[in-house]
């Protein structure tokens, strides 16, 4: 045999365990036989030692004191010899057995192997040395078997006398005797004595202590594990000699089933078992865990644990084998087999070497087929089948293994471990400088010194997904900052390091990516941020490349990545995006710790996977590597619910034009794939692009993932990949692309470095031929900036070259001119951001509020109702002139008409001299810069000024510390920094931290008012503005609204201790704010949005002083409103992530409290001011963001023409600038090309039509005229006579309104209604006839139409009727002339001219008032054709108003002056035309109100007060109510279908009955019948069923009419919602509402009712679902929702669905008769007249008969309340009475007797009642 070296296993050993070493070989022996099956079966029983001498020859003795047994046989050195023991050996006794150990005693090293045999029933196992026995076991039984077969376990004692001490870890049922849990057993054992355990339940997790060392051996006496038993036993390890790390063999066939037993045998122990964390809590508990996967199992433990396999072997009998450890694997073993049995030897081994080993047996040898483990890659296993034969096997090779052999038959089984060889020392080397140097496991000595053999590396890429330093994969989206990895195991030749991350979502809060990285390394810490090209060294901002302590630290930009490195051979890869690699030398091997787990070569104890259950161990894991971060909104387990993609949307991007380009076998990345494998590049491609909603630009980024990957192994890829899938790369001016460029590209630093490189090359972005790089600029190496102790500066940068700010430098021409310097007062040197200055000490805030309230910065609190516009602060004259000059307007004006208080409207900064920023109420969201509205966020010169949008602010800050803050409604505050302390003056005082001087005047003087205060400082404002209070008083609050106000239900919310302030409280006073909220609330009488603006306006200052504010709002208070994909929250993050650089603004103070506003929903991110998901984010360029599809120019000759594609890519086209009809504009410092002019058509009169062009066509005559807008696919429709309100879709809108997220903007501006778009259009429409349509020269050649083609050419332009008929559009089949019909056109009459002329000459009257337009607007047209109107036919007044009228529209259009011109005589304007509301009344359109009853503004739309409407497909439903907007939602009911009526979204069903003619009825269940009766009969009527449902009843009367033989329906009453709705016959127009004769139309319930007349009908349309139809004649219909179903009776039926029973009376019962049913449902109206049937002909009475005889003359006498029987009127029932008299005197024709007769027995009625009757005959001519 050869002879191997010790120092493998020792040296393996000694680095897990100093304990765990050895192999089972000695020369003193102690065992025993366990009893096996029956002991009366004695057939075939034997009893085998089988031994083997090592290295040298040996002389063995064997003894059996107690049977007087006693051998000696030699062996040779490598020779085995079974011997056979007396059957006697086998114990049988429970308990002591004296001198029965078996004794095996040698003069040299020897192996030991038991096996206890008998027919049908055996096993084996190794018998461990003397010296490597020990004191303390934990015991392992398996249960299963016949009852009559027991759990053994026997103790072996050697030479001496000892105590043993066991332990029972469960109760235990011994034979005969039963011992307790916990309860210690203390035997004493002579010398070689044995000690025998016998019992039916489990000894597993017996302990078992010894004063000196014993053998312990455990089994069963025969276990079934479902088929016949088998004698099982091993031979246990003490728990000294345990470990913590195990491999379990797979053994047997594909039907057995193999267990791993894992003992415990320390509390608390974990347990790491296919990636599953495990834990077993107590010493002696046991994890019974079943091999998956047909491989074998690794077990990794914290502590040390005894592992067994005990295995079914199917088809055979179950084996246990005890496993050998990892610390105690070797490269030699030898195995025993049985002969006659089925033998098989499993080897697990390292895969590295495994090549060498060889298995040996009967003169032959052969070389192991190995497979992979599944959990762990570097290890490998084979099962090797070795015949029937006993043999002595041999396993040898050049690494380390494991080896055990089991085997079977019919009935029988068994299952050993090997015995490892330990071989002897070999010769001592000669002499090298690394004999004494002790290296590591990864690392090789080299001329005396470690050096590591290999690297590894760790890689966090997407969302993000990570692969450790051992392969380990997987996704975790926690947002904070995590510990990469660190040296957990410190060593003092290893250095220390630290790398974390700081991740961060991107729009999905369930999906984060690397935000920053920081590396800690040499006290060092660096840290890659958002600053592309620059990095972070200790807190401080500096230009790639760094270099540190001498090149120890290294960063330098390669490519797309900045690189740092050390010394040591750490190497760190950031892309400033979402890709970081980490490698690492193999020296730091089982050192490192972090989320990249812990390098030891062991995938399975990296990070676990969040999965199932396992998802709280995975958060804790986490939390041991999670660092300090003061980011609030941070969370580890993406915002609880991580993020899936189905398997249809995977297949989508798994296709070759996406993701699945990485894997096409002749694709671009083909010839990587043998380098690569680009599997694990595709999964992580489809998930991410899948969760981000395709978004071309993550698809990229896992492209290049992949790309970058293969170039850093040496492979060129085919840069046609970014073609195919559409990522095209934009690089910087001064650059190109380049698929393969350098990565250590020429710097200003190092020009050189491009020729020195020896990375392989990189793809990106690289400089053009003669640049180099400066910071993140290419420049020629001329313009560089210098070097100033060791970091690169550009050019024009000022810095400072010390840490105390005394020293600024700034590189000119290439070197640093240096100069002292001091902080300003008031400022303090530090660093922030990476950025070290003279920073502000202290800043102050001025705020204005509500309507407004006023605090200056120092804390002065004022009201001002100024409406004019008012310097809010400016800086002073005379300050220092260091200062940046500043000025702050603001604009305030007056809500509606109430003139009490005002409002700010408007915001404006101007700075650095010719910028000005502003921010206005009527453009909501947006922030304009020179006018020109800019996408947020926005910036300027890198950092100079910034704009941006923070929850329901906009926000402008700039470089020398000024912040301003609108929330585009009332609430402005503008910051500034202790600099400008004493230095300004405006409305927020001069700040100087004297409250008491705030009210001074800009001539220096100080102001006796807050009025003379405030109007100081105005600084313009429009006409008629103001700042004194109305009449010179300003007002005040009554005492009893103050109470009322105070309310908790109002303002008192904030004084509210318990409410959402009360912790608000302790950080500041509250009771200014809630006095300015009650008088708020008071000047807008109870209106919610001054209540919710003025709790807004707290809360936010709440949030700003630090203090948490509960929630405040509901759907029902203060109902938040945000726009689409976001929504509300109180606390929302001060600083929004943006679609600019997929990251939140620039200049946003991170560390600002939260504040309450819209938040973008998860998967979106701020696109200017709305959220879009990733997929839809615009461009960066150039600094800037630009929207999807937004156009744009570069330079100042807008030669360059730019377009942000949808795949977030800037392409430009350098030949193309703005068109021959625009002209180059720059402004706010873009350029950007602008129509040169606008045309303008109009339309008016009879047919009036002046082109684009100047052409004029006219045709006299009075037409009305209506206007049909499409654009952004809307279709937008203005009637004629209706103001105030327009169709968007056919849906009724009222104006103002916002369309297209404000795209397009209507509202009415006195008799007009105006649509204006951002196209440039601008239609004008007066409501009746007059039309001007104004189009910017853009669409200059581009229309056609009656309004020419605007070409600047008349000849071409429509000029005759018979052109015009060519251009008519057919709407809805409405009939319509092109001209004036059949008849021929009406000519002027000549008489009438002079008169014409004469009233139509005010148009063009040099006197008139319309004079200073003539210049602006020719007269000439409008004049004629007034005149030609006016001489036609009759035309009067109004026609010549409307003339005048289309001349002052376009005068006004434009911009031209005009007097007044109208009066109380001359073309009077009604106010329902558009006029000015009176004091204390607001418009709400076309009626004016008082403020508690204005309605809401919500996404430009206004709602009036008291409506609701149906929303998206009847799906929501909201109302406004006293100002507040809440939505609930809602659906349309089974039968019911949402549509659109009379332009309002409603659900309505086809259920429909009706009456008509004479009459015939169609039930709602359509049967139909006709009934001939003439009384009062509920027609339908709610049966109160379902208490949910609005009740309400619709009743008819029917009458004869003539001398017809049927009825028909006289009139309808309906009572619906506390009203009596009455339908008079033949009034039409009319209705009674409540008894109160009313015309149409009519709204009660604030619109839940609304009656209307179209043509002849009339309709009362609920808002419930009831429809009622009628004519005022002869038809009654009655429409229902499908929600009554079931819930009505009456005529109509009772709606069930079934047309068999509609006879059914009120209490349900059916009735056989029509005219019985029908009966039923009559009620008493006191008609004497009325029948439900009639045979012959029937009495009757006119209506003019029943006037007549109801009269004071006739039966009136009794229903007169002062007549003579008023005194029985509360006696008697008067209407019964007043009937029968009028049936009596009516059918006999008024005779005067019978009149008398019937007075008289009513008087005797009246007598027999004790009623009082005055004289009464003489009245009626009645003779006594």
């Amino acid at each position: 045999m050869d002879i191997r070296p010790l120092t493998v296993c020792l040296a393996v050993c000694a680095a897990l365990l100093a304990v765990c070493h050895g192999c089972s070989t000695g020369r003193e022996f102690i065992t025993t036989f366990l009893p096996n099956h029956q002991h009366s079966f004695g057939k075939q029983h034997i009893l085998n030692l089988a031994l083997t001498a090592q290295d040298s020859d040996a002389t063995i003795t064997i003894k059996v004191s107690s049977l007087r047994f006693s051998k000696t046989l030699s062996l040779s050195a490598g020779q085995s010899q079974w011997v056979s023991l007396p059957r006697g050996s086998e114990l049988q006794k429970q308990f002591v057995n004296e001198n029965s150990a078996v004794q095996i005693s040698s003069t040299a090293a020897i192996s030991v192997v038991s096996f206890n045999r008998r027919f049908a029933t055996g096993d084996g196992a190794v018998v461990s040395p003397t010296e490597q026995l020990g004191t303390d076991y934990f015991v392992f039984t398996p249960s299963g078997g016949p009852p009559s077969m027991d759990k053994l376990v026997a103790i072996v004692n050697g030479k001496s006398q000892n105590r043993i001490t066991i332990l029972p870890g469960a109760d235990v049922s011994l034979r005969n005797v039963k011992w307790k849990r916990g309860k210690a057993m203390t035997i004493q054992l002579a010398p070689y004595a044995s000690y025998l355990l016998r019992g039916h339940t489990t000894l597993t997790g017996t302990r078992i202590q010894s004063q000196k060392p014993v053998a312990v051996l455990a089994g069963h006496q025969c276990l079934s594990m479902g088929r016949l038993c088998e004698h099982v036993y091993e031979q246990l390890p003490p728990v000294h000699s345990l470990g913590k790390d195990y491999m379990v063999p797979m053994t047997g066939r594909k039907e057995t089933t193999n267990q791993a037993v894992i003992v415990a045998v320390e509390d608390n122990t974990e347990l790491t078992l296919h990636s599953t964390k495990k834990k077993l809590a107590k010493a002696g508990d046991v994890i019974l865990q079943k091999l998956i996967y047909k491989r074998p199992l690794v077990v990794k433990s914290n502590k040390k644990v005894m592992v067994l396999l005990l295995s079914d072997n199917r088809p055979f009998d179950p084996f246990l084998i005890t496993l050998i450890p990892t610390c105690k694997l070797s490269t030699d073993w030898a195995v025993e087999t049985v002969g006659g049995l089925l033998n098989t030897v499993s080897i697990l081994s390292e895969k590295e070497g495994a090549a060498s080993v060889k298995v040996c047996w009967s003169g032959r040898c052969i070389s192991p087929r190995w497979s992979s483990l599944l959990t762990d890659k570097h290890w490998v296993w084979s099962n090797v089948d070795v015949g029937q034969q006993q043999s002595h096997v041999r396993v040898e090779g050049d690494t380390l293994m494991a080896v055990y052999a089991y085997g079977g038959k019919s009935r029988h089984s068994y299952g050993i471990a090997g015995v490892c060889s330990e071989g002897v020392t070999p010769p001592t080397p000669p002499p090298d400088p690394c004999e004494k140097m002790k290296c590591r496991v990864k690392e090789r000595c080299v001329k005396g010194e470690c050096v590591h053999v290999s690297t590894a590396t760790c890689r966090a890429v997407g969302d993000p997904h990570y692969r450790t330093f051992d392969g380990r994969r997987f996704d975790f989206q926690g947002t904070c900052t995590y510990i990469m990895t660190t040296v957990a195991k410190k060593a003092s030749d290893l250095r220390e390091f630290t790398v974390t991350t700081k991740n961060d979502h991107r729009g999905n809060r369930r999906v984060s990516f690397v935000r920053t990285v920081g590396v800690t390394v040499y006290e060092q810490h660096i840290t890659i941020g958002r600053h592309r090209s620059q990095v972070e060294v200790n807190g401080e901002l500096q230009y790639l490349p760094v270099s540190l302590l001498g090149g120890k630290v290294s960063v330098k930009q390669s490519g797309a990545y900045a690189t740092l490195t050390t010394d040591f051979g750490l190497n760190v890869r950031y892309d400033w995006n979402m890709r970081l690699y980490i490698t690492v030398p193999s020296s730091y091997h089982q050192h490192l710790g972090g989320l990249c787990g812990n390098y030891n070569g062991d995938m399975t104890d990296d990070l676990p996977e969040a999965k199932g259950s396992s998802v709280p161990t995975v958060l804790k894991m986490i939390q041991k590597w999670k660092a300090e971060d003061s980011d609030r909104f941070c969370d580890d387990n993406c915002a609880g619910r991580c993020p899936q993609c189905s398997e249809k949307q995977q297949a989508h991007f798994r296709l070759p034009r996406l993701c699945g380009v990485l894997t096409e076998a002749n694709g671009s990345f083909s010839a990587c794939h043998k380098q690569v494998d680009p599997s694990m590049y595709l999964d992580n491609c489809v998930y991410d692009v899948c969760v981000d909603k395709g978004a071309r630009r993550v698809l990229c980024d896992n492209l290049k993932s992949y790309n970058d990957a293969c170039q850093s192994e040496g492979v060129k890829v085919n840069p046609e990949w970014r073609m195919v899938t559409k990522c095209f790369l934009s690089c910087p001016k001064g650059s190109h692309y380049e698929a393969c460029g350098p990565s250590c590209p020429a710097s200003c630093s190092d020009p050189h470095s491009e020729k020195q490189c020896k990375d392989p090359c990189v793809e990106g972005c690289q400089c053009d031929k003669g640049l180099v790089i400066s910071g993140d600029r290419c420049v020629p190496q001329k313009g560089c900036g210098c070097q100033h102790k060791g970091s690169y500066n550009p050019p024009g940068k000022a810095f400072w070259a010390d840490n105390t700010c005394t020293t600024k430098c700034e590189c000119i021409r290439g070197k640093a001119k240096c100069k002292s310097v001091t902080c300003k007062k008031n400022e303090l040197c530090a660093l922030k951001e990476g950025v070290r200055n003279c920073y502000p000490a202290s800043f102050a805030t001025c705020k204005g509020t509500g309507d407004p309230h006023y605090r200056s910065f120092d804390q002065r609190r004022f009201d001002f109702q100024g409406t004019c516009t008012y310097v809010l602060s400016q800086i002073i004259k005379g300050s220092d002139k260091d200062l940046e000059r500043f000025q702050v307007l603001v604009q305030n004006e007056n809500r509606g008409r109430n003139k009490a208080v005002a409002y700010t409207k408007s915001v404006s900064l101007t700075v650095f001299d010719d910028i000005t920023v502003s921010m206005s109420r009527g453009n909501a969201g947006k922030i304009l810069v020179n006018s020109q509205p800019v996408n947020l966020p926005y910036s300027m010169e890198d950092g100079k000024l910034s704009l941006y949008r923070q929850g329901y602010f906009g926000v402008v800050t700039t470089s020398f510390g000024l912040s301003l803050r609108f929330n585009w409604n009332s609430y402005v505050s503008l910051t500034l920094p202790s600099t400008y302390s004493s230095a300004t003056g405006g409305l927020c005082g001069n700040y100087n931290g004297k409250p008491g001087d705030d009210l001074l005047k800009p001539d220096g003087t100080l102001a006796n008012h807050i009025n003379v205060f405030g109007h100081s400082w105005k600084a313009g404002g429009d006409a008629g503005c103001t700042s004194d209070c109305p009449n010179g008083k300003c007002p005040e609050c009554e005492p009893a609204l103050t109470l009322r106000y105070q309310d908790k239900k109002y303002c008192g919310i904030i004084a509210d201790e318990q409410g959402p302030f009360g912790k608000c409280h302790s950080k500041l006073d509250h009771t200014s704010f809630l006095k300015e909220c009650v008088f708020d609330l008071c000047m807008y009488q109870g209106h919610a949005s001054a209540l919710c603006n003025s709790l807004s306006a707290f809360s936010t200052t709440c949030q700003e002083a630090g203090a948490t504010v509960g929630s405040w709002r509901t759907q029902q208070f203060c109902p938040p409103s945000c726009g689409a994909n976001s929504h509300y929250e109180q606390c929302g993050p001060p600083c929004p992530l943006t679609c600019s650089g997929l990251a939140p603004p620039e200049s946003c103070d991170r560390s600002a409290p939260c504040s309450e506003g819209c938040v973008c929903d998860d998967r979106f991110m701020l696109s200017d001011d709305k959220c879009v998901p990733l997929s839809e984010c615009g461009c960066q360029y150039e600094g800037q963001y630009y929207l999807s599809g937004q156009v744009f120019y570069l330079g100042k000759a807008c030669n360059t023409r730019c377009v942000c594609t949808d795949d977030g890519e800037v392409q430009c086209d350098p030949k193309s600038g703005c068109s021959a009809n625009e002209k180059c504009v720059v402004k706010g410092g873009s350029s950007s090309c602008a129509p040169k002019g606008v045309g303008s058509c109009s339309v008016s009169g009879g047919r009036m039509v002046r082109s684009f062009d100047g052409q004029q066509t006219h045709e006299d005559g009075s037409v009305s005229r209506s206007v049909e807008l499409q654009v952004y696919d809307m279709e937008i429709t203005l009637k004629s006579g209706v103001i105030w309100e327009i169709k968007v879709d056919d849906i009724s809108v009222f104006l103002p309104v916002a369309l297209a997220d404000g795209k397009v903007r209507a509202h009415q501006n006195g008799i007009n209604i105006i649509i204006e778009s951002d196209l440039g259009l601008r239609l004008t429409y007066d409501t009746l006839a007059g039309v001007i349509l104004q189009l910017p020269s853009t669409y200059h050649s581009a229309p056609k139409g009656l309004c020419g083609n605007y070409n600047g050419k008349l000849s071409d332009d429509p000029s005759s009727a018979d052109t015009e008929e060519s251009l008519v559009i057919e709407k809805d089949e409405e009939p319509c002339e092109p001209s004036c019909g059949a008849t021929s056109c009406p000519e002027p009459d000549e008489n009438k001219v002079p008169d014409a002329k004469k009233a139509c000459d005010i148009i063009k009257s040099k006197k008139g008032p319309f004079s200073r337009c003539h210049s602006t607007v020719a007269p000439t047209p409008d004049y004629e054709a007034c005149v030609r109107e006016m001489s036609t036919g009759g035309a009067g007044q109004a026609v010549l108003c409307r003339h005048i009228q289309s001349y002052v529209t376009a005068c006004q259009l434009a911009g031209a002056e005009i007097r007044t011109w109208r009066s109380g005589s001359f073309c009077p304007v009604s106010c329902a035309e558009g006029c000015q509301c009176a004091d204390s009344l607001m418009s709400d359109g076309a009626r004016c109100v008082p403020v508690e009853k204005c309605g809401c503004v919500l996404d430009g739309q206004y709602y009036r007060s008291g409506t609701s409407v149906l929303l998206e497909g009847c799906s929501e439903r909201c109302a406004c109510e006293g100002g507040q907007y809440s939505c609930t939602s809602t659906s349309c009911q089974q039968g019911q279908e949402c549509r659109n009526k009379d332009g309002a979204l409603g659900c309505f069903t086809t259920a429909l009955c009706w009456a008509f003619g004479d009459p015939h009825y169609n039930t709602f269940d359509n049967t139909r019948y006709s009934f001939q009766g003439t009384c009062t009969y509920v027609l339908v009527n709610t049966t109160g069923l379902d208490p949910s449902l609005t009740s309400f009843t619709v009743i008819s009367k029917n009458e004869l009419r003539g001398n017809s033989e049927g009825s028909f329906v006289r009139s309808a009453t309906v009572e619906m919602l506390g009203h009596r709705i009455s339908i008079p016959s033949s009034q039409r127009g009319v209705i009674l509402v409540d008894g109160i004769r009313t015309e149409l139309p009519v709204r009660l319930e604030g619109g839940s009712i609304s009656i209307t007349a179209s043509g002849i009908r009339g309709t009362l349309l609920s808002d419930f679902g009831v429809e009622v139809t009628f004519d005022w004649s002869t038809l009654l219909m009655v429409s229902i929702s499908s929600s009554y179903f079931g819930n009505v009776a009456g005529l109509c039926g009772n709606y069930n669905g079934d047309p068999e029973d509609e006879l059914t009376q009120a209490g349900g019962r059916p009735v056989a008769n029509l005219t019985d049913w029908a009966s039923t449902w009559s009620l008493e109206d006191y008609d004497p007249f009325c029948y439900h049937f009639c045979e012959d002909v029937c009495p009757q009475c006119s209506d003019q008969d029943r006037i007549k005889y109801t009269g004071p003359d006739y039966c009136g006498i009794i229903s007169d309340k002062k007549g003579p029987f008023a005194g029985c009127h509360g006696s008697l029932p008067v209407a019964e009475n007043v009937a029968d008299c009028l049936y009596d005197v009516c059918t006999n024709e008024g005779r005067q007797e019978v009149l008398c007769e019937a007075l008289s027995t009513y008087l005797a009625e009246c007598q027999e009642a004790g009623a009082s009757v005055l004289p009464w005959r003489q009245l009626a001519k009645c003779c006594e």
